[in-house]
This record gives structure tokens, sequence and C-alpha cells, in this order.
């Protein structure tokens, strides 16, 4: 049995995953398709690789053994065949493989070690109900060698970096649990040469300093009420930091912008916001 072009087919070992004997001997075995949102696998060992596929510089390729994590989906990708049962990927499913106990990350995905804060009151009242707060911030773990080896040497494992909004997919890997996500939903690393956290963007990021905060309230009655910002509604800004000069933009441009909620921050308590520098920024005044 081979496998076609650009598809895997992987093996999730039922045994391991779903089997439970009782301290009293007994071997019980329950089945995923019951409940799959819960009891979901999402890695397994490659029986067959593709007998081709389209292999760019420094690109790894899983090998036969190799164990792969992947896309929920192919959970769901269930073939028999001589009464057999594996599942099939596509090589963009893939996330990374685990060959010789080391993480080989694939395509552009990353993982990111989350960095959790604890929800307190002003009077510092710890709140159980919200204790685990997720920072669009973590500790970059591993990422592909296409990177590594690329121009994209602004980026080091265990850089603390900041990321989109709802990037958090978490994978779990033994007993540890990690975001993974495609290496453009960093917006950057965090450095500190000054002592202050400054967030340097990277890719298509830009970091906008805005000129029109505060404008998108009303005073009413002597309250401050938030108007309602039509959709078409654009903001004025100032770039703070781009390393993306593709437009021509530069530090210091005032810009007329989106303002997406992907990531704002303080810096030396001013507000900023990280927006996509090709689709978010319209007009360079």
């Amino acid at each position: 049995m081979k496998a076609t072009r650009n598809f895997y087919h992987i093996n999730i070992d039922d045994k391991e995953n779903w089997e439970i004997t009782t301290k009293s001997g007994f071997k019980l075995f329950f089945d995923p398709e019951f409940d799959t949102v819960n009891n979901i696998i999402q890695y397994g060992k490659v029986i067959n690789p593709p007998m081709s596929i389209d292999k760019r510089a420094n690109m790894t390729i899983p090998e036969s053994g190799d164990t792969v994590y992947f896309h929920h989906h192919v959970f769901s990708n269930k073939i028999e065949f001589e009464e057999e049962y594996f599942r099939w990927a596509t090589h963009d499913q893939l996330f990374f493989i685990i060959r010789d106990n080391d993480i080989i990350m694939l395509n552009d995905f990353v993982l990111v070690e989350p960095i959790e804060t604890q929800a307190k009151t002003p009077s510092g009242i710890l709140l159980e109900s919200r204790a685990k707060k997720v920072e669009q911030r973590g500790i970059l773990k591993a990422m592909p060698e296409h990177v590594l080896g690329a121009d994209h040497n602004f980026l080091a494992i265990d850089d603390e970096i900041v990321f989109t909004k709802n990037s958090d997919y978490i994978m779990k890997i033994g007993d540890k649990e990690y975001y993974l996500m495609d290496i453009k939903d960093i917006i950057g690393p965090v450095i500190m040469p000054d002592g202050e956290e400054h967030v340097v963007p990277i890719f298509d990021w830009t970091i906008i300093e805005p000129l029109d905060e505060g404008d998108e309230y009303q005073e009413k009655n002597g309250i401050l009420i938030q108007k309602r910002i039509k959709k078409e509604e654009k903001h004025r800004g100032l770039v703070h930091r781009t390393l993306d000069t593709t437009l021509g933009i530069k530090d210091g441009d005032k810009v007329i912008y989106d303002r997406r909620p992907f990531y704002s921050f303080l810096e030396n308590n001013t507000k900023y916001y990280a927006v996509n520098t090709e689709r978010d920024i319209f007009i360079l005044l």
C-alpha cells in the first residue's frame, strides 16, 4: 500500500488512547466517536508518506515511523483497508513531528509557551472564575527549520513575543500545553534595550500611535459615553515603529488606518496599536 501525491497515511493507536485497564484487571474500551470533541486525538504514527510532494528549500518531510501532530479535522479522515483503519492527511494539515525526541515544526507553524496572569480586583483579591487570563504574549519554543535559516533572523527560540488575537490554538504534548499558530501571527519580539519593554514589529506589522484617541467618546450629562463607530470610519495615527518599507512607509509618518483588535499595548504610558501594514493602512498623509 502506498500513499499518493501529497497524502500521508497515519495510524492512531486505539489501544494506547482508548483502552483502560481497571484496578481489578478488566479492560475497557470506549468509542471516541461517541464524543469526538473531548476524545479527539491529534497525533499518530506516519505509516506511508506520499510518493512525491512539492518540496521547497529546507522543508522537512515526515517519514514512516515519525510521530506527527495534525489538525483536528484529520481525526475524521478515516479509511478502512483490509480490516485495518487509518487516517489520511495532506501536508498542509500537519503541524509538527517528533523524531528522536526532537520537535520539528512543519509548514509555517510555531509553538509558543503561554504566559498566564491571575485576574485580581483593584484591592488585590484573586478572581477564581477568571483566575487565568490568557495574554497575547508567550515564549517562542519551536519554529520551522526553513525559517531559522531564512531572513527572519529577528526571531530566536526562547524570545518573548506578542501575537494576534485568537491565535491561542491549544496543542498538548505530554502534560504540557502550547499555543500553535502561523508564524505570520507573531507581531514581534519584546525587547528591553533601556529597561523598558518595546515591541519590535516583524513581517507585515506596523506599530501605530493613535492621534485621535478619545475622539470615540462624547460627553453627556458630565459622563463620557463611547460613540458608535461606523464600520467605514477610519483613524489617524503616527507610525511609531515598522520594518516593512515595501509601501514606502517609515517611522514618523502620519497615516489613515483601520483599527482592528489585533493587539494594543502600553509603552512608556502611551497606547499603541499593531496593524497590518498592507491591509490596514490606507492613506499616507
